[in-house]
């Protein structure tokens, strides 16, 4: 009679969290910061599924997401759900997505210095 082995594989977590800082360049910009971006994690570029980052301190928000390993991430700030609060740069123009590759211990800082309302 013919015994089969059965081998158990061991399951790679294949994730890693990534740390997203937003620092408002005026602590009275924003109460609450939300970060939105490509990956469904952050809400797929769904602005109503964006995610709250916490409140470190006057102006500092944070907050780490587990993301796929080698994934390239782009990312946007937002002060509400929705892109009518989108973050825009110095003069109030548009700016490019932020982006991060997602590696064990990986940090992304990011100053916020205007808002689109």
């Amino acid at each position: 009679m013919a015994t089969s082995k059965q081998t158990k594989t061991a399951k790679t977590d294949n994730t890693c969290a990534v740390t997203f800082t937003a620092v408002l360049n005026r602590a009275d910009l924003a109460d609450k910061l939300y970060i939105c971006g490509n990956d469904a994690k952050l809400g797929g570029w769904n602005a109503e599924k964006a995610v709250a980052l916490t409140k470190k301190g006057e102006g500092t928000f944070s907050k780490s997401i587990k993301l796929e390993k080698g994934s390239k991430i782009e990312f946007k700030i937002l002060k509400a759900k929705c892109w009518d609060s989108v973050e825009k740069g110095m003069f109030g123009e548009e700016i490019v997505n932020h982006t991060v590759v997602a590696d064990d211990k990986a940090e992304k800082q990011v100053v916020v210095y205007n808002f689109e309302k």
